[in-house]
């Protein structure tokens, strides 16, 4: 199944609005007090760097990975994998005015880097029924990996950090 199929949209638009409900200085189910709320959550293709507005504070941005997939399974239902990378960005500006690790007082950019990946990890394990993906069959989602490499992720004046999120479930496939 593509990635353009009404199911992976119906996981992404529940993903997205997972994300958008962070609230900084709520405590989750969990007992997780989430550090940031994101000024917008978005869905992009190409190129997540494009989406960086002075005007927001944070910005996360949802790019599905084309190497989504599905599998056939039994009694009438299809397992399929949704990749989704998310790029979440903050507003990063050291209190020196410099990022010389001598002069830094107050927070590092990585800090505010492993604050934003622990916020959405928090919030997607906070309901491990995935009762927002409704009409879905949602098993399991893992965050795969973490990049806060400066290669990657170096963006004058922003914190970046770049999760790969994987989203397993299954449907019910159509009556003939």
């Amino acid at each position: 199944m593509p990635p353009t199929s009404p199911r992976s949209a119906q996981v992404k638009a529940a993903l997205a609005a997972q994300l958008a409900s962070i609230v900084e200085g709520v405590t989750n189910a969990n007992g997780y007090t989430y550090w940031y709320t994101p000024s917008r959550v978005i869905r992009v293709k190409g190129v997540a760097a494009d989406c960086v507005d002075e005007s927001l504070d944070s910005i996360y941005c949802m790019s599905p990975d084309t190497t989504s997939q599905a599998r056939n399974s039994t009694w009438g239902t299809h397992d399929a994998e949704l990749n989704i990378d998310l790029d979440l960005f903050r507003k990063y500006r050291p209190e020196a005015g410099t990022e010389n690790p001598f002069e830094i007082q107050g927070e590092l950019r990585e800090d505010l880097e492993d604050r934003m990946a622990a916020d959405v990890e928090a919030r997607l394990m906070e309901d491990p029924t995935y009762a927002a993906y409704a009409g879905l069959e949602v098993w399991d989602i893992q965050v795969v990996s973490k990049d806060q490499t400066p290669e990657a992720t170096s963006i004058e004046g922003w914190a970046r950090v770049i999760l790969r999120v994987v989203v397993r479930y299954r449907y019910r496939a159509p009556s003939p």
